[in-house]
């Protein structure tokens, strides 16, 4: 007895070579899930100007997805480096991105007052209790079922560290990506951090190192090159540009670790040395004509297409509704495509325009935002309940996050005491997510009103309904309407 006992085996052959064939000649592209990032990383980083880049290309890419960062000592103290780190993901909104600490009495430390003086973000207060690396990596590796790939931004001594203090790290770790020289000496600055590190590293493990030749050279940066991300409307393309208009300090413009990210995405930019488990990959000059497209397209995001039938969703406001046009451009500089796009999905999905429909899709963009997850990674508890108004909600929380009934992510809190409110749970950490009381007042009271004044089966009430929630689409701000509260940090 045979699975395919319809056919014979040419039958079967036949129709692989005919699947292959349509994949070859349609370009579509086949992944081991539709939704899913090519990369997962944890990132350490010492400070660098260069380094503040790559994470700000990595973090807006959605082919990467960043599980964590490390701060270790190099061109600034660790502890400087955490607190920088703490508050870049403030500022983008990242909060529920672990941070852990490495601290050694063996790194060099160079202390680049610049590079202090440069702020990553909003202000953060030093007054939370750090966790160390090793604390945050073995958490991220023991709740991840993806292969992890470790990016170094400085030294390996973070590393070496894991190798020696976190179980297993050699075996649940899938390659490590290096942004350094070719030469090992101390011309070399990411290895004369912690030279001993690397020599360890490739003398007694068998992880991959992949290490990468990030040394373009100054000219990279031209006014053109920076003009191209200055008209990308995200906080990451901000950020870049943020740090390349520095003044008189030339090497702050200089790009070296970028070339982490750039490998990443355009392997095909570098040529490859391959050894037992040292691969060396050096940028292909010839290329450099192409970094600035390049980079444009990882910051815009359109490195992967997300969508699963249109190659895009149209921002043409002679496609919408007159009402919708004269909010379409407004709402999507302020809050950007992605929650634009899942707010028009919705709304076709609830078949009109509603209120809390419409607050679901901000309440699951701000819980994805706060984990930096992607679609399909969170799993959500709502207390919208299962009747009207709030169980609208539940519409929005599906769509912005991909967790839906039919994926089995969502589920309903049994129970008569419902409000705009929901858990979610993201690699074990858990959040609940609750609209302000100010805002939920607001809609009450106003629904109210347009219900006493025209009744629930006039015409009027539902045209002065999507006027509300028209209103609220293009006025509320995902980071201010909701209050958050972390059940579980996962550490």
């Amino acid at each position: 007895m045979t699975l395919y006992s319809g056919y014979n085996n040419g039958q079967i052959m036949m129709k692989k070579c005919l699947l292959l064939f349509f994949i070859l000649i349609t370009g579509y592209s086949v992944n081991a899930h539709p939704w899913k990032p090519n990369h997962y990383v944890i990132i350490d980083t010492d400070g660098g100007f260069d380094d503040f880049r790559t994470i700000n290309l990595l973090l807006a890419s959605p082919d990467v997805r960043v599980l964590a960062i490390t701060a270790s000592d190099g061109v600034l103290e660790a502890k400087q480096v955490y607190l920088k780190i703490k508050s870049l993901l403030c500022e983008l909104h990242h909060e529920g991105i672990l941070v852990g600490l490495q601290v050694d009495s063996i790194s060099k430390v160079m202390n680049c007052k610049p590079a202090m003086d440069f702020s990553w973000g909003c202000p953060v207060e030093d007054t939370f209790a750090v966790t160390l690396a090793t604390h945050i990596i073995d958490y991220i590796l023991r709740n991840s079922s993806d292969k992890i790939k470790f990016v170094c931004l400085g030294s390996l001594s973070t590393v070496v560290t894991c190798l020696n203090e976190v179980d297993q790290f050699e075996g649940r770790l899938a390659a490590i990506y290096w942004a350094t020289d070719l030469q090992m000496n101390n011309e070399n600055f990411n290895y004369s951090i912690n030279p001993s590190s690397y020599i360890l590293l490739t003398k007694d493990y068998t992880i991959p190192l992949h290490r990468i030749s990030g040394d373009i050279g100054e000219l990279v940066y031209t006014q053109q090159f920076i003009g191209f991300m200055d008209s990308i409307e995200n906080p990451y393309a901000k950020n870049m540009v943020r740090s390349l208009k520095l003044k008189n300090i030339p090497y702050a413009i200089h790009w070296y670790d970028e070339s982490i990210a750039q490998f990443l995405h355009y392997p095909e930019f570098f040529t490859t040395d391959t050894g037992f488990v040292d691969f060396s990959h050096e940028f292909i000059h010839q290329k450099s004509s192409e970094l600035a497209t390049s980079v444009q397209k990882i910051l815009d995001g359109k490195v992967s297409n997300k969508n699963q039938v249109l190659q895009y969703f149209p921002i043409d406001t002679s496609y919408y509704q007159n009402d919708v046009r004269p909010i379409v451009m407004e709402t999507i500089e302020k809050y950007g495509k992605e929650e634009w796009i899942n707010a028009l999905i919705t709304n076709e999905l609830h078949r009109h325009l509603g209120v809390y429909a419409t607050v679901g899709v901000k309440m699951g963009i701000r819980a994805r935002e706060y984990f930096g997850a992607g679609v399909d990674e969170m799993r959500i508890l709502s207390y919208a309940g299962q009747e009207p108004p709030f169980s609208c909600m539940n519409d929005g929380l599906q769509v912005s996050t991909g967790a839906t009934l039919g994926h089995g992510l969502i589920q309903i809190q049994p129970g008569n005491d419902h409000s705009p409110k929901a858990e979610f749970d993201y690699l074990g950490q858990k959040i609940v997510i609750v609209l302000k009381d100010e805002y939920r007042n607001k809609i009450e009271s106003e629904i109210r009103e347009l219900s006493q004044i025209y009744g629930l089966n006039n015409n009027i009430y539902w045209v002065m309904v999507r006027n509300l929630a028209l209103y609220y689409w293009a006025e509320w701000d995902r980071n201010l309407i909701f209050d958050i509260q972390i059940i579980h940090s996962g550490l």
